[in-house]
């Protein structure tokens, strides 16, 4: 009867852990950040709130962004492996921020020129929020993966 008792404890202990974030399989990333010079925050909020894309057919604002204040621009193919490491990592933790994130970071992921996921990231909070067909999930990034991903992001 310990025996089962142990095994039972083990296997819950295992399976609490977090698991890294499954993210669809793509060939195209393109970064929108916000211009802050050029961006009107009250004029786009529902954007900055992250309540226009709430879905992954949410694509048509998508096209607006570049009108609306954003700087669009491609990640470098030698990127996507590191970028992947950093936001799929089982060191960003599930738990809930007391922060209101404001989302001036977005991530397309594309394949065959078709969106087929979207990370909405606010850096202020530490903040991402990954949608694509099957799966809504937000995670708090650690601040290595923070720095890490402002490292890519930033030298594009």
């Amino acid at each position: 009867m310990r025996i089962y008792t142990f095994i039972f404890l083990i296997f819950c202990l295992i399976s609490c852990k977090d698991k890294q974030l499954a993210v669809a399989d793509y060939n195209e990333l393109i970064h929108y950040k916000s211009d802050t010079l050029a961006i009107n925050e009250t004029d786009i909020s529902d954007i900055l709130s992250g309540e226009v894309i709430q879905n992954i057919s949410d694509t048509l604002i998508i096209d607006q962004f570049t009108e609306s204040g954003f700087v669009k621009s491609e990640v470098n193919e030698s990127d996507y492996i590191k970028l992947h490491q950093v936001l799929t990592s089982n060191q960003n933790t599930k738990d809930n921020s007391k922060c209101l994130p404001i989302y001036r970071d977005f991530l397309i992921l594309k394949k065959k020129n078709k969106t087929v996921g979207i990370f909405k990231i606010c850096f202020e909070c530490s903040q991402l929020n990954y949608i694509d067909t099957f799966s809504n999930e937000e995670r708090l990034i650690t601040d290595e993966n923070s720095f890490e991903l402002i490292n890519i992001l930033g030298n594009l």
